[in-house]
């Protein structure tokens, strides 16, 4: 949750929850994700990475080198034979290299061959996040087979997607499974050899069914349009860098229009961030994960400029709390959850910023369907104009610009629409654990397309009761109010309820669902 950073003890909980979902997919201990760090040794920047190579315990042999122009690299590749060099790999498009060293003085002969303005740099893992365990989390909402109801998209989305071609780089798609019958696709294997593992194999699959899934299954949100499945990931989730962007390219060459990215590394390569801007400089949307470890540091290549980064949202309209936060975030998504295909297991609950992001790339395809003549450029404002605020007002490092609705993006133009929302009580981490009072800010949003005069907030919490006026709010603007938690309910171990009603006084609201919201926060102490 968005005001809970740092302090695990926090916690806000609807009245109306549920029982805590149960997962299906599986989860190992301890995570992959450490195992797979943990075969990487220690680097610090700051170390000289030629150096390093030198050394003969060192094991990061895969590495790639970039050059400063195609003769340079040309005449390394004629040396490199000579050499008996192994040369893996050969990005044309980006001048980059791919290669695998035997030992310390392979490195050295290397080194002996490279020109002076080239770079080097290791060939960082890359995996998709692990998925995060909800069973017995208090508070998280899952969404079921109901996400696309959530985001308000259109009944009749027959034709979303037509003509829009979205690559998915994962561990690679299964189109045999029912929920993508009739889907057209195309595959693409980019990774040698299997694992002995194969708890990620299903991983694609899910992100495929979100965006193009056949309506009798899960119902994606671009049923017409064409998947091109880019395998950069193995069967446990786990690829490199320099992979992912040779994927990214060969999606680039093939007319992918947008690429959905449900992966990520800590390691920020130039092999990666330059795949991402021969995408940008080709006209593809780039839509990526920001990561399910829940701290702050968005994973690459959601951090890079241009890249559209996607956190998971409960279906309480929550920012889950496994996802990671900071520059980086633009838009949250359902992700908790959420009902999609696996390789041979049917429909799964499939929670993490991975199922958030095709929500976004889906949308994405269905807007390009839907406006052709619009700039490629100008979708992504779309929907980040037309998104619902978080708790904490205006855009911030938890959901970015906000959360997805894809009913005020279609709806846009539709004249006449009064909707006032409430968007949350936020509760500054700063003030958590004074002596005296607490203050709060309550915010609400003008979600309609219409100018709204005035709107009344009542509110209670503790022994207080108030009521608000909220006067000329312009479409999508956020308002807010402070009020003060009092000392005796902010230290309540029980909680405190906040409940709240919203109206406009002179129209009728076209959505009453988000008038109400029912709350119990309990606040961190200083023990």
């Amino acid at each position: 949750m968005a005001w809970q950073v740092g302090f695990d003890d926090l916690t806000l909980v609807e009245e109306e929850d549920r029982s805590p979902t149960k997962i299906k997919l599986r989860h190992r201990s301890p995570p992959r994700v450490k195992r797979v760090l943990e075969e990487i040794p220690p680097w610090e920047p700051s170390e000289d990475f030629l150096d390093a190579l030198l050394d003969e315990s060192f094991r990061i042999r895969d590495i790639v080198v970039r050059f400063q122009d195609d003769d340079s690299m040309r005449t390394f590749l004629a040396a490199a034979a000579d050499q008996g060099l192994r040369v893996e790999d050969n990005l044309a498009q980006l001048r980059m290299l791919r290669i695998r060293l035997a030992s310390g003085s392979q490195a050295r002969k290397l080194f002996q061959l490279l020109p002076d303005d080239s770079e080097p740099e290791p060939n960082y893992p890359v995996i998709a996040p692990d998925i995060p365990q909800t069973e017995g989390v208090r508070g998280i909402a899952p969404f079921g087979p109901k996400a696309v109801d959530w985001l308000d998209a259109p009944g009749d989305r027959s034709n979303w997607g037509a003509g829009v071609l979205v690559a998915v780089l994962d561990t690679g798609v299964d189109f045999s499974h029912p929920t993508l019958e009739g889907v057209k696709g195309t595959s693409l294997n980019l990774v040698e050899g299997e694992t002995d593992e194969a708890s990620y194999d299903g991983h694609g699959t899910a992100v495929a069914s979100i965006i193009a899934g056949n309506p009798d299954q899960i119902g994606g949100l671009a049923p017409k349009a064409e998947i091109l499945s880019v395998r950069v990931l193995n069967d446990e989730g786990v690829g490199d860098g320099y992979t992912v962007a040779k994927g990214i390219i060969e999606s680039v060459d093939r007319g992918a229009d947008v690429i959905n990215l449900s992966l990520g590394t800590d390691g920020n390569s130039f092999v990666l961030e330059e795949a991402i801007q021969y995408a940008q400089q080709n006209n593809v949307l780039v839509v990526a994960s920001v990561g399910n470890d829940g701290k702050q540091g968005v994973t690459f290549p959601a951090r890079y400029n241009g890249v559209i980064g996607v956190t998971a949202i409960d279906a309480k309209g929550t920012q889950a709390s496994f996802s990671n936060y900071g520059a980086g975030v633009d838009i949250g998504a359902p992700g908790t959850g959420v009902h999609a295909a696996w390789s041979e297991e049917g429909l799964v609950s499939f929670s993490g910023t991975s199922a958030a992001t095709p929500f976004v790339a889906g949308a994405l395809a269905g807007l390009i369907s839907e406006n052709q003549a619009m700039p490629r450029e100008r979708l992504p404002e779309l929907l980040y104009i037309h998104a619902n605020d978080d708790v904490m007002p205006g855009e911030d490092v938890y959901v970015g610009k906000g959360i997805l609705d894809l009913g005020r993006v279609v709806g846009r133009n539709e004249k006449g629409t009064y909707d006032v929302a409430i968007t949350g009580y936020y509760f500054d981490p700063d003030n958590f654990g004074s002596e005296g009072d607490t203050p709060f800010l309550v915010s609400i949003q003008n979600q309609g397309t219409e100018w709204v005069d005035q709107a009344t907030l009542k509110i209670e919490f503790g022994e207080v009761s108030k009521t608000l006026k909220f006067s000329n709010l312009g479409v999508g603007e956020v308002k807010s109010q402070e009020l003060q938690l009092s000392a005796k309910n902010a230290k309540d171990p029980e909680g405190t309820r906040i409940a709240s009603q919203l109206s406009m006084e002179n129209h009728v609201d076209a959505d009453a669902d988000n008038n109400k919201r029912v709350t119990r926060i309990t606040l961190p102490t200083e023990e």
